[in-house]
């Protein structure tokens, strides 16, 4: 599978009441981007709240759930996370799908390799081994 990427926007406010406020803005039709630039208190802000594509793993374990359950164009509820009150708006998804077997070819090839390469290392080196005469001095080893 090809990773999912989600093109994200953020806003992040210092108190529960104002993080309300806004959502009740956006709810009621607010422009997310300028509320973010407007009110955000992150670097996003200046960007109005966009983060680009992230994949989960970018931020902390509160924002990828919050962001992992949005499909494009929804927007979050409230969620707390390193000291904000964050709301998140999903823009974009991509990724995410099945490669086709044409994709993986290559892919499944190397790793076929590599194994006939492990099976036929190992099977010399069982050989060496038996035909080997190996004689330990205990004396010498300190």
């Amino acid at each position: 599978m090809t990773p999912e990427e989600k093109k994200v926007s953020e806003i992040a406010v210092s108190t529960e009441s104002a993080a309300k406020e806004i959502l009740i803005q956006l709810l009621q039709g607010g422009d997310f981007s300028a509320l973010a630039k407007e009110r955000s208190k992150v670097a996003s802000a200046k960007d109005g709240g966009d983060l680009g594509f992230i994949t989960p793993g970018k931020k902390t374990r509160e924002f990828d759930a919050a962001v992992a359950v949005l499909d494009a164009g929804k927007i979050s509820g409230i969620f707390k996370t390193d000291g904000y009150y964050y709301i998140v708006k999903v823009e974009e998804k991509r990724g995410g799908k099945e490669k086709s077997l044409s994709e993986m070819r290559d892919s499944i090839k190397g790793e076929l390799m590599y194994i006939k390469q492990q099976q036929r290392l190992d099977d010399l080196i069982s050989r060496v081994s038996k035909d080997a005469k190996i004689e330990i001095y205990e004396g010498v080893i300190d």
